[in-house]
This record gives structure tokens, C-alpha cells and sequence, in this order.
């Protein structure tokens, strides 16, 4: 399988694509590979257009730092979610979980294209990068989601689960912490 074929198929054909992959032969370790590039590339990108950067000084660090925290951030979720899975009775399957979650950053390689707008056409070009914006996070929201789909072969009201117990987790886990630091504090008055 060649990238630009990849490319193509999980713009328009995602379903398909991830299905393959998923269940497929496929040499998975030059798909392995080629999600490597693209998690390097979408997180560099991020330092390119962030307004955070102010200067060209030290870009060289910038990116490479972003595509190494990027690429971490990857392996990491992807870690996570294998372990999971493995815990509540699922195989890991950590390998097709990363080709998979690589491919739905693919969206963001149209953030330079939407960032052409910012600065153009007035106020009206900074209204159309914001909603391009928005639009690639969610377009990369539901890629990610299909990859869980296909990795793990779930349902629709599983998948739906899956994507938000993080979000509970989260807010139970600021709560426990919350709880700790307020009963701390009560404890040393």
C-alpha cells in the first residue's frame, strides 16, 4: 500500500480504509511507519501556526520538541486505550490502534490552508480559520473514534461509551483531588 493511496482512502473512503487495515493483511509495518511520519508531521505543524510562537528563534527546537511530545502523546493514548481494552477482556491489539489513531490526525495537514484565511479578508477570514479550525478537530474527533470502531470492533452505543467515560474519569478523578486538597486544608486549620 502506498501513502498517497492511504491518504486518498482516509479522506473519502474512511470506513473502508480503516476496515482494511483493521482486519486486512497489510504490511503493517510500513503503515506503521507511515503514521510515525504523519503524527511527526501534524505535530510540527502545530508549532508552525501557533500563536504562541512569536519568532523564528530556536524553530528547529520548537519542532522537534512538538514532534517528539506529539509522538509520545500518540504512544501513550494508544498504550492506554490497548491496556484498557486488555483489562476488561479485549485483546490489545497495540499495533493496528496506532496505524489507526496515526491516520485520523490526517486532518491535520489542512490547518496551514485554513490558517491562509486568518489573516485575510478582515474580520471575516479570522471567522472562516476559526470554523476550519473546529471543523478539522471534529473531522480528527470522528477519525479517532472510527479507529476505535475498527480496532476493537465495537458497537455504536460501546463506541459511545468509550468516548465518554474519559470525560467522566476525568471529572471524578478533579473531584477526588478536589476532595483531598479541601479535607487537607480542613485537617490543618
Amino acid at each position: 500500500m502506498q501513502f498517497l493511496d492511504i491518504f486518498f482512502n482516509v479522506l473519502f473512503h474512511p470506513s473502508q480504509e480503516f476496515r482494511v487495515i483493521a482486519i486486512g493483511p497489510v504490511p503493517r509495518d510500513r503503515l506503521l511507519a507511515y503514521g510515525l511520519v504523519l503524527v511527526l508531521v501534524t505535530s510540527a505543524l502545530g508549532v508552525v501556526y501557533s500563536p504562541m510562537v512569536f519568532s523564528t528563534d530556536g524553530l528547529m527546537l520548537k519542532l522537534m520538541l512538538a514532534a517528539t511530545s506529539g509522538t509520545i502523546y500518540w504512544l501513550f493514548t494508544a498504550a492506554l486505550i490497548a491496556m484498557t481494552a486488555y483489562v476488561f477482556g479485549e485483546r490489545g491489539r497495540p499495533q493496528t490502534l496506532l496505524i489507526l489513531t496515526a491516520y485520523a490526525t490526517l486532518p491535520w495537514l489542512f490547518l496551514p490552508v485554513a490558517m491562509l484565511f486568518r489573516d485575510s479578508l478582515w474580520g471575516f477570514g479570522h471567522t472562516i480559520s476559526i470554523f476550519a479550525s473546529l471543523g478539522i478537530w471534529l473531522w480528527s474527533a470522528i477519525l479517532f473514534l472510527m479507529a476505535l470502531k475498527f480496532t476493537y470492533n465495537l458497537t455504536l452505543d460501546r463506541l459511545l461509551l468509550a468516548a465518554t467515560v474519559p470525560l467522566l474519569m476525568a471529572f471524578l478523578g478533579l473531584s477526588w483531588v478536589g476532595g483531598f486538597i479541601f479535607n487537607l486544608i480542613q485537617f490543618l486549620s
